[in-house]
Parts: structure tokens; sequence; C-alpha cells
């Protein structure tokens, strides 16, 4: 893994790997300061909110139970008093006119004593209307300020009663628009041995604006509100603000949003008749403050990212500006000189780099200085050895040349051949290595010269030197050895007249010289091993007699001058053998 990583961050330079390795770690960082604010700040606190919320909706079903309570156990006191159980098994129809409003007065004062008396004086807010019914349906209505007719009570007593009943005693409530909530409940016998005889039923017209107003709608929050439904999620009263219908979608605890605000309802089912009140929390007012909180402190820690991202950048670009200026310098520095020494103006590990630098370069300049001695030493003794190769070889030929004329009687030819021989071995012993060109064509007349002698007319020789190069200089004994080879080894054995060409040219990037003759031409395959030759090679690499003289001109010329000099080779298409010679100009 190690090794991976390391792969991946060579790819890029110094400024961008200061940058991948650091910045990954601070955004893990801060990604776990967000989620931490997240999810110990924010959560929690909103989990604490939902849950004070959550225990004002328990409080609110619990006051709603507890009024339900009560007037459970006050209706028990009420309808199973003697007064009340005697008066509910009495047939109306069987008594005298006197007799029934003499029984409708006593109930309508046990009613209405009972409700407003002591604890239950809530009845003039709360209780709109009682309405008793006996076993014979026959009723007995309170008075009200919103009374009921008679038709009216029959057509609630026979859309209710068949729910009452199912329920043996206990509270149906059942919901009538608007602001009416019926309490509605059967009356038994007292007596335990007839518990089961149903004698009446008993409803109470209950005020829903009692409940909006003191149990549902008395709020801590403004941003919680309440609603009570039925056992059908129907709404029966709503001060929360929202419609019915919005009200209802809420009921499966679940997030929505209306108007512009997203509000969650939780919702609590109360013991009786499967009534629910639902709490509907304004989330985007309750936690305004806080997600606002969130919010700046989120921001603040973007804002910190980004300060911490430049900084890195700017250390990053700092550091790699000093690597690019060390590394400047060193592209413009090509001596060992004092001028090639870098000064640092920091004094951070910059400086350190630089003195290691200095200080390598001194020896390195120190080492350079000494193998450079050491291989112009070598250099100049392999110059010298070539040299004495190539004098004893020029001798020889000569010697067999005036041997010739001497053999054919030509004493005034041998007389002026040894005296150009003596002008030659002169300039090859005491001379100079570097000749000027004019000197060179001097030395090379002086050979031809003696060719002709030896040949006369077979040969023919051709020297085409502008006067311009005249002042050029070149290593001796180069151009007259590759004339004589092209004397031996290409014209000599030919029947007709051979030809021979010494031309040389200016050009752009040096002096080039061709030596050009029409004879047998020289092997492709030695030319081509000639033509390749490079100056790390032992010139006795190749084992032919006739080679070994080009082979050490190649191999002065690349030691002097480098690769790009020397000899190259080639056969001419007509027939004979062309030897180009590269020089660099040198005044």
């Amino acid at each position: 893994m190690k090794h991976l990583i390391t792969r991946f961050l060579n790819r890029f330079k110094i400024k961008y790997k200061f940058i991948i390795v650091v910045l990954p770690f601070l955004l893990i960082s801060y990604f776990i300061i967000g989620a931490g604010a997240y999810l110990w700040m924010y959560c929690q606190t909103k989990d604490l909110i939902t849950s004070q919320a959550e225990q004002n909706i328990m409080e609110k079903v619990s006051l709603f139970d507890s009024y339900m309570d009560d007037l459970l156990l006050s209706t028990d006191k009420l309808l199973y008093a003697p007064t009340m159980q005697r008066a509910l098994q009495i047939e109306q129809a069987a008594l005298s006119q006197e007799e029934y409003l003499a029984l409708k007065d006593t109930m309508q004062s046990e009613i209405y004593d009972y409700f407003t008396k002591g604890d239950n004086s809530l009845y003039d807010v709360n209780i709109r209307n009682v309405y008793l019914m006996n076993d014979y349906h026959e009723f007995i209505v309170t008075d009200a300020l919103y009374s009921y007719t008679l038709g009216n009570v029959r057509m609630l007593i026979q859309e209710y009663e068949p729910h009452a009943r199912r329920l043996h005693g206990k509270v149906y409530l059942a919901n009538e628009k608007p602001n009416h909530l019926y309490f509605v409940r059967t009356i038994y016998q007292g007596d335990i041995d007839h518990s089961d005889d149903q004698i009446g039923m008993i409803i109470l017209d209950l005020n829903l604006c009692f409940f909006s107003e003191e149990i549902i709608a008395n709020n801590v929050n403004d941003n919680i509100s309440f609603a009570l439904l039925d056992n059908q999620n129907q709404v029966v009263s709503n001060p929360s603000g929202l419609s019915d219908e919005n009200c209802s979608s809420l009921v499966s605890n679940s997030s929505q949003r209306f108007d512009g605000n997203t509000y969650k309802g939780i919702t609590h089912e109360s013991a009786y008749s499967g009534y629910k009140i639902i709490g509907i929390i304004n989330e985007s007012g309750l936690y305004h403050d806080f997600t606002i909180t969130f919010i700046l402190v989120m921001l603040a820690l973007v804002l910190s990212i980004v300060i911490i991202f430049c900084a890195i950048v700017f250390a990053s670009n700092t550091i790699s500006q000093q690597f690019q200026q060390f590394i400047k310098r060193l592209n413009d520095t090509d001596s060992f000189g004092e001028q090639a020494l870098i000064r640092a103006n920091s004094h951070d590990e910059f400086r350190d780099l630089t003195e290691v630098y200095n200080q390598m370069l001194q020896r390195v300049h120190t080492l350079t200085y000494t193998v450079y001695e050491k291989e112009l030493s070598i250099k100049n003794a392999e110059i010298k050895a070539f040299q004495a190769q190539i004098n004893p070889h020029f001798l020889y030929n000569t010697l067999d040349c005036i041997n010739s004329l001497v053999g054919m009687g030509k004493t005034e030819e041998t007389q002026k051949t040894v005296t150009a021989l003596g002008n030659i071995m002169r300039m090859t012993i005491k001379g100079p290595d570097m000749v000027t060109i004019q000197q060179d064509v001097d030395f090379i007349n002086q050979y031809l010269f003696i060719q002709k002698m030896r040949h006369q007319d077979k040969i023919l020789f051709l020297v085409d030197i502008p006067p311009e190069l005249y002042s050029y200089r070149i290593p001796k004994l180069i151009l007259q050895p590759l004339v004589e080879n092209a004397v031996i080894h290409g014209v000599s054995d030919l029947l007709g007249q051979g030809m021979i060409a010494i031309i040389g040219r200016e050009k752009e990037d040096g002096i080039r010289f061709y030596i050009r003759d029409n004879g047998k031409g020289m092997d492709q395959g030695l030319a081509d091993e000639i033509n390749c030759y490079t100056a790390g090679e032992s010139p006795q690499k190749l084992n032919k007699k006739s080679s070994i003289g080009l082979l050490n001109i190649q191999h002065r010329l690349k030691l002097l001058y480098g690769a790009g000099y020397g000899l190259a080779i080639h056969r001419l298409s007509n027939g004979g053998t062309e030897i180009t010679v590269n020089f660099p100009k040198q005044n």
C-alpha cells in the first residue's frame, strides 16, 4: 500500500504533492468535526425539542382523557343515584300530565343541580345540553340556549344508540359539526341482579370551543399546535391554522411541507373512542434559530477550510518557487567557476542544500579537472602513437617509389624526389600537430610530385581547394594518407588511366574535403565498418591490413573533435570510392 501511494505521489510536482498529502487529512478532520456538530449538537437538540413537544402532546391527551374521566365519573354518580334510577324506569306515557311534569321537573332539577354545583360547575361553559332517553324511548331534554327539537333528538338517538349499546356503558364520542361533540353512553340498572338490563341512554352535547381554547389551543410554544381527530382521522377541532386536509395527512407522523414551511405530526390516541390528538410541529419555525446557528457554524468551518487551503497553497508555492529558483540557477550554470555557486537568501533547509551543492560543485570541479588532465594526457599519447604508425607507413611507400626511379635510371627525378621526401619528413617530424590548409596543400603537392615521378601519366591528379580556405587549421597527416590510400588501393592496378580528385569546400557547420578516385572501389562491408567506428573502440578490431591506416585516421579525428566529425566512405555509382573528411572551422 505504501509503495502504491508513493508511486502515485511521484507523478506530481512538490507543490501539488504537498496539497494532495495535506488536503485529504484536512477535509477528513473537518468532516468529522462537521458530522460531530450535526450528530451531537443539531440532531440531539432536535431530538430534545421533539421529545419536549411529544411530552406536551401526551399532556394534552392526558388532560383530554382526564376530563372525559371526570365526565364519566360524574354521569355515574348522576345516573346511578336512586332518584334517577327510579325516574328512568317509569313509563312516561302511563303518567298523567301532572305526574309527567313533576317527573320532568325532578329529572331536570337533578341534572341541573348536579352539573352546576361544586366541582361540576363548568356546565355553563362546556356542556350545552343533556339528553336522556329511558328504555321506553321517551326523552327528557334540559333547557338550553340552543336546545334541540324533539325530532332532532330522536335522530341523534337513532344514529348513536347502536354504537353506545355495543360499548355496554362505556363512553362513545361522536362529532357533529359545527362545534358539537357528543358524549354518549347507555344506562343500566344499579341493582347487581339486573346490572345487564338497559334502562336508558344519556347524551351530553359538549361545546368544542371549550376543547379548542382550554385544552387543545393552550400552547407553551407558538410553533407547536394541536388538533383533535376522531377514529376515522377526521378533524373534530382544529385551532392549528392548517387546513383539515393537511392535519389529516400528518397523522402518519411524517414531515410535509405546506405554505413554505415544514410540518411534522406526532399523534397520540385517547382512551375514548379511538380519538386522537395530533401535535403539529412547525419545524421551520421551531428549529429556525437553531438551524441558523448550525449553518453559521458550518460556514465558519467552510471558511476555515478555505483559509487553511489557501495557506497550504501559499506554503507549497513558496517551497516550489524556491525549488524552481534553485533548478533555474542550476540550468543557467555552464561552468565550474565562481559564478556557478548558488547563494541562498533564506535560513531554512534550502540554505543547507545550497551549501552542500556548492561543496559538491567544488569537489566535482576538482575531480573533473584531474580527470580532464588525465584524459588529455592519454589523448595526446594516443595521437602521437598514431602519428608514429602513419610516418613509417608513408616512408615505406615513398622509399619504394625512389627505388623504382633509381631502377629506371632517372637521376634528376630521383634527386627531386629525395628533396621532396626531405621536405615531407621535415614537416612531419619537426612541424606542429596543427597546420594551415595551405601548408597541408603544399605537403600534398610534395607527395603528388613523388607519385607523378613514379606513375607518370598513368594517374591524373586534380586539386580543387579554394584559397579562402587556406587560413583554416587542420591536423597534419590526414589528407595525405587518404590520397596515398587512393593511389595504392584505388587506381594503381587499373589498366587504363586513374584519376584522383582532392576537393575542399566550406560549409556552415565546418569544412569538408572529398577524396575521389575511379578505381575498383572499396569493399562496402569494410567501408560500413569504418563509417560506424567510434573513438572508444580499438583500431585493431579489423584484422585487415588495408584498413589500418583509415582506422587510425578515423580514430584520431574522433578523439580530436568528437563523434560529429571524421571520415565517411561510400562507393560511387560509376565505380571508384569517395572519402569525405569533415573538419570543424578553426582559424
